[in-house]
């Protein structure tokens, strides 16, 4: 049985792949969301198990509820999850051991270990830009009264949250103010003009993608930092938006380091990518903020 869903799956993995880049111009979190639910079926589908394993409808008995919930899953409400749970007539260690012999096409090993109690094994896949951040299939296995092992599988996909169409820069920009301040520096300023160089940085910001949803610990942003901030203004200098961020971020940015964004005063959400969109201004206008530190 395992053998059967396994091929089948193998073979319809490259029209699911297909069709979940197909998506990601639509750029609408439905749209995402239903990547992640057919991918998590393909990434289920490559698990590969002996031919004794018996797929079951539930937490299998005698588990001592190792198998209730899933393990490895990511803080955030931008899972899909997609579970199932098996009862194999062998060793646990036997078992794992089978898993790693036959691993999953296409996954790459991230987690491996436990004790005696359960066995975990993960395996990721690459991303698909726009559209899911993470794909990975997290398998655990637990020791079953009389000698046999329940294993629990879970493909765990996270859809990626588009940046909604009302959180871009408006139209008519006429100029963007870059001023550098704070950390010990001499205050730096810059204003661009240039109806071609404002359109390519607008163009630069709004393509880039916001902070997903999720919890993160971040350390405290220490005291007195250097900061760029971004204005965007229109006519009658009338600001439109606004952006900011600490000077020495690198690449690549997450939800600690985030650009700050604000269309006419309001709060967005805060965007990613933030020191290279702040090289792009620099290469686009011509000139150099002062290093930080």
């Amino acid at each position: 049985m395992a053998a059967a869903v396994a091929s089948a799956c193998a073979t319809a993995a490259c029209g699911v792949a297909v069709a979940i880049g197909a998506n990601a111009p639509a750029q609408t979190a439905a749209a995402n969301r239903a990547a992640a639910a057919r991918d998590t079926a393909v990434l289920l589908g490559r698990l590969r198990l002996p031919a004794s394993a018996v797929q079951l409808t539930s937490e299998p008995p005698g588990d001592k509820g190792y198998l209730a919930r899933p393990s490895l899953l990511n803080a955030t409400t931008l899972n899909y999850d997609r579970h199932t749970w098996w009862r194999i007539p062998m060793a646990m260690a036997n078992v794992i051991a089978y898993i790693r012999g036959a691993a999953p096409r296409g996954g790459k090993l991230t987690t491996s270990g436990g004790g005696t109690d359960i066995q975990l094994l993960a395996y990721e896949w690459p991303a698909v830009p726009q559209v899911l951040s993470a794909r990975q299939l997290v398998i655990a296995v637990t020791p079953l009264p009389g000698g046999v092992s329940g294993l629990r599988a879970d493909a765990a996909d996270i859809w990626v949250m588009p940046r909604a169409a009302s959180e871009k820069v408006p139209a008519g920009v006429v100029s963007i103010g870059v001023t550098q301040s704070g950390g010990g520096l001499k205050p730096f300023s810059h204003s661009i003009t240039s109806a071609t160089q404002i359109s390519r940085i607008v163009a630069a910001i709004n393509g880039l993608p916001t902070v997903q949803p999720g919890v993160i610990a971040c350390p405290a942003d220490p005291t007195g930092a250097a900061h760029v901030a971004f204005t965007f203004r229109g006519r009658n200098r009338a600001v439109l938006a606004q952006a900011a961020e600490n000077a020495d971020v690198v690449e690549p940015t997450d939800a600690c380091d985030p650009l700050s964004f604000s269309i006419r005063g309001r709060r967005q959400t805060p965007l990613l990518r933030g020191a290279w969109f702040l090289e792009k201004v620099q290469s686009v206008a011509g000139f150099k903020v002062p290093a930080a530190g």
